[in-house]
């Protein structure tokens, strides 16, 4: 029963493609395979997300959905007839350029999976067989470079929720947040925020919000001493999107360590959940580490900090002992992701990079 479900859901999701193609229009026509992720995770933000805003640019999009099989894509790619093919990660095995000839291949990656063992043959191949990459970070587009002569970073975008009502972050409970995609799997990071925690019990008095993938016996056996030094520790679970901001706007400080050691899988991250953080207004304290100290400038937009507990906890406290300055930091940094991490600013990014990379491969084929 559950087959013959997926099959009739993915011949739906074909039909609902083949009403949208159109086999004239603007160039160049783009084909997008996003990845397998929902709303939020990077296959949304950097792939169907910003669909819409390329079109607004003048260009012909259509979105792949991931439930179609070898034989529906190929049959898709043969209608639209795309100009240029992109990859959103190299997780899904149909993402291959082998399978779908006749057009200008792009790769975008935005994660350090060419640490996965089991993942890395398969980048390599797919990016050497590639025109061009599109890069989430500065890490993984040196990474690429090795395979791909043109490599463009692009940052990933947000849409820009509807403003409404809220508290400020002047008013809002004492709550210091770490929100991460799987808090077991960054344990680097998770340890630090364990640390900084206890640190700053010492000199005061909060809340701190765990939201991410980890079972209960993790949390309690790694934050047990922050509670014990009489901080309450509060752990939810993933959520949507739209429903992360909305938890995060009760929140008075958030929390983005990135430790990004060699061959640490962070090293390949970029903005993340700080994207969901300056949606909701939070305030946010962040590592002096990878692509942060090219958007954040201290004490303006946000606060940097070396990866030292000590250091993390002093300004933990003087955050939260000062409430116009956790307003002024929330909203330049509101400002500032409305400028240069939107969708609309993503969708041209990739709109410049993929101009740049026809143009270099068909300088190359001639």
């Amino acid at each position: 029963m559950k087959s013959f479900l997926r099959t009739l859901k993915s011949l739906a999701s074909e039909f609902g493609c083949r009403l949208q193609v159109q086999r004239r229009g603007p160039r160049p026509a783009i084909l997008i395979f996003p990845g397998r992720g929902g709303p939020g995770s990077a296959s949304d933000l950097r792939a169907r997300s910003i669909a819409a805003p390329l079109r607004r640019l003048g260009h012909r999009v259509l979105i792949v959905p991931p439930i179609l099989d070898l034989s529906q894509r190929q049959r898709l790619c043969s209608s639209f007839s795309p100009d240029v093919i992109m990859y959103q990660k190299c997780r899904d095995p149909l993402h291959d350029p082998a399978l779908f000839p006749g057009a200008i291949h792009v790769v975008d990656v935005d994660d350090a999976d060419y640490l996965d063992p089991n993942l890395a043959p398969r980048m390599r191949r797919v990016a050497s067989s590639c025109a061009g990459a599109i890069a989430g970070s500065r890490t993984v587009a040196d990474w690429l470079k090795q395979y791909c002569d043109e490599v463009h970073v692009v940052w990933t975008g947000t849409p820009l929720f509807a403003r409404r009502p809220r508290t400020p972050p002047s008013r809002r409970h004492r709550r210091v947040v770490f929100a991460c995609s799987d808090l077991r799997g960054y344990p680097e990071e998770t340890r630090l925020v364990r640390d900084v925690a206890l640190q700053a019990a010492r000199s005061v008095r909060f809340e701190l919000l765990l939201i991410g993938k980890a079972d209960p016996g993790f949390i309690e056996s790694e934050f047990r001493v922050v509670r014990q030094a009489g901080i309450q520790v509060v752990h939810l679970g993933l959520q949507p999107y739209s429903r992360l901001v909305s938890t995060l706007e009760s929140a008075a400080v958030a929390l983005a360590p990135l430790c990004s050691t060699p061959g640490n899988y962070s090293e390949g991250k970029s903005f993340g959940k700080v994207l969901a953080y300056m949606c909701a207004g939070v305030p946010i304290i962040c590592s002096k580490a990878g692509e942060y100290p090219l958007f954040f400038q201290d004490g303006r937009n946000g606060i940097l900090v070396r990866d030292d507990p000590t250091a993390w906890a002093d300004r933990i406290t003087a955050l939260l002992d000062s409430p116009c300055d956790r307003d002024v930091i929330a909203m330049n940094a509101s400002n500032d992701l409305a400028s240069r991490l939107s969708t609309q600013a993503a969708a041209a990014g990739v709109a410049v990079a993929i101009r740049s990379i026809t143009q270099f491969a068909g300088r190359r084929s001639t």
